[in-house]
């Protein structure tokens, strides 16, 4: 593994960011100690979060984010569970005193080709009536999305080190994601192999 990385490296020029290990509850306060000891500079910082608002942490670490994205699946448990989150996210933290939040958007995960796209359509406009955000890209579903790095070789699908293998990105439509999420954030897109 530390041949690759280095070969990666070589290969793009970039180091792998770094990855903290914590939990919500001192998430922000780890994040801040990194960043003061942090000799390279970091321009963004990304929280894998629970998804739900019942772990001690979450909501006061949801607070101190700039955004907020949720993927959700068309599931009906799933989409009202998501709906339920974000409002009371969206009446509790946005525009509040002391808040950071900006917005929260939502993006389909695991979209199957079988279901009708006027499901995601209708849901849309659910989330639109109640004031909530979704985004246009929508992931497919994708088996690959759980294989884990094999020693063999081969291509990347699944890393938190590793790029990612460039078809699979395409197809998994991550590129157009990553592009949405900082046409939302106003950062520059990042460098997306054609």
């Amino acid at each position: 593994m530390k041949r690759l990385l280095v070969q990666q490296h070589r290969q793009t020029g970039r180091k792998a960011y770094s990855v903290l290990k914590s939990d919500p509850e001192r998430a922000h306060a780890d994040t801040l100690g990194f960043l003061e000891n942090d000799p390279e500079g970091t321009d963004v910082v990304l929280f894998d979060m629970p998804g739900t608002l019942n772990t001690h942490g979450v909501f006061r670490t949801l607070s101190m984010l700039d955004y907020l994205f949720v993927p959700i699946l068309a599931d009906r448990m799933v989409v009202e569970s998501s709906i339920m989150y974000s409002k009371i996210l969206q009446e509790q933290l946005i525009g509040k005193k002391g808040c950071n939040l900006k917005g929260i958007f939502h993006f389909w995960a695991s979209v199957d080709k079988r279901v009708r796209t006027d499901l995601y359509d209708r849901y849309d406009h659910v989330l639109e009536k109640l004031g909530l955000s979704s985004m246009k890209t929508r992931i497919p579903a994708r088996s690959k999305f759980s294989k884990e790095i094999s020693l063999n070789g081969g291509p990347i699908y699944r890393s938190t080190l590793f790029a990612s293998d460039n078809r699979f990105v395409r197809d998994a439509r991550l590129d157009a994601l990553a592009s949405e999420i900082c046409a939302v954030t106003k950062l520059d897109p990042p460098c997306l192999e054609k």
